[in-house]
This record gives C-alpha cells, sequence and structure tokens, in this order.
C-alpha cells in the first residue's frame, strides 16, 4: 500500500514539474505545425521565424539550430541582415549569433529586454536564402538544443519541431536539365 502511494506521488511530483513549452519555427509569423511541408522556390530569401509557447514567462532563451539535406556551406544560407529582426519585448543588443563548427549548429539567444515574455510569439526571425537545387527535394531545420529561463525554472529540452522545406526547381532549369538528358542520350544512340 504504501509503495503504490509513494509511486502515485512521485509520478504526480514528476507531472507537475514536466514542461508544456513548445518551440517551433514560424514562416511570414505564422508557427508551422509539425509534419507541414512549406513550399519554397530556388534562390529565395525566405523570412523565418522562432515561435515559443512557454508554459511560465520567460526571460532568455538559447537556441542550436542545423540544416540538414543538400544546403551549401552553412555561411550561405543564412542571409543579410544575417538575423534581421528582434521583435519587442527582446533586446536586440543582447542577442547573439554564432556558427559553431564543432558542432555543425547556429546558436543564438535572446534577453528579455523589458517585462517577461508569455507568449505565445515570434522571439527572433531571420532571413534563410534557398539554394539552387538540380531535382526537387525537401530541405530541414532542426533544432539541437533549446533552454527558455525565466524566474525560478529553467527548462532546456521543450519540444522542437522541424521547419521542412520543398524546393522545386524553376522549369527553366528543368527545361534546360531535360534537354541536357536528351543530347546525351542522343549521343550515346549514336
Amino acid at each position: 500500500m504504501y509503495r503504490m502511494l509513494l509511486a502515485v506521488m512521485l509520478a504526480g511530483a514528476l507531472t507537475a514539474g514536466a514542461s508544456a513549452s513548445t518551440v517551433q519555427f514560424a514562416v511570414g509569423g505564422v508557427p508551422v505545425d509539425a509534419g507541414e511541408v512549406i513550399e519554397v522556390a530556388p534562390s529565395d530569401d525566405l523570412l523565418v521565424g522562432i515561435w515559443v509557447t512557454p508554459d511560465q514567462p520567460i526571460e532568455s532563451y538559447t537556441i542550436d539550430m542545423f540544416f540538414t539535406g543538400p544546403w551549401p556551406q552553412p555561411d550561405v544560407v543564412i542571409c543579410d541582415p544575417p538575423w534581421g529582426v528582434f521583435p519587442p519585448p527582446w533586446d536586440p543588443d543582447l542577442s547573439a549569433v554564432i556558427w559553431i563548427p564543432s558542432w555543425g549548429v547556429y546558436e543564438f539567444s535572446g534577453f528579455v529586454g523589458g517585462e517577461l515574455f508569455t507568449g505565445p510569439g515570434v522571439v527572433a526571425e531571420f532571413y534563410v536564402h534557398i539554394p539552387d537545387v538540380p531535382a526537387s527535394t525537401i530541405l530541414n531545420m532542426e533544432y539541437d538544443f533549446v533552454e527558455l529561463v525565466g524566474p525560478g525554472f529553467y527548462d532546456d529540452m521543450p519540444e522542437c519541431l522541424p521547419l521542412m522545406l520543398h524546393v522545386t526547381p524553376e522549369p527553366v532549369s528543368l527545361g534546360l536539365l531535360a534537354l541536357g538528358g536528351l543530347v546525351a542520350l542522343r549521343r550515346r544512340m549514336t
């Protein structure tokens, strides 16, 4: 009996301490749900945001982000302005973005410039350059580490949702690829 009571109390305490915070990407200020694929064109600059829904008011955040798929070198991915817009109440002077080559991630952080952030909303926005691709492909942006900090709590693993971008080459590029394929096929047959 006492063991069962202890187990129920322990489970209740762990559940009460668990976080329901979520961190996900937003495109054009709208959060992107899990599994949703965004259609993009090659050579576009896409405004991507970090959307946070905290379960408690937060005063700072740190996020490590990495790119998977056939992206070019990381310094090509991020456009000018490098991390564009930090909307209120975030203080852009206290925000920093660094490339960590040993981990292969971008790390960026922000601090509240005034009142605590209660969300939900965008805490940072930046431009991502969509590379030219030879064939229709999916590019991913994912989180490696997320930390939310507020008065009296520290949350280092909220739910993280990736952003999937479907890039379709332009019709002219596809036409040139097809023409090149026909020329190669003709040479091979003769």
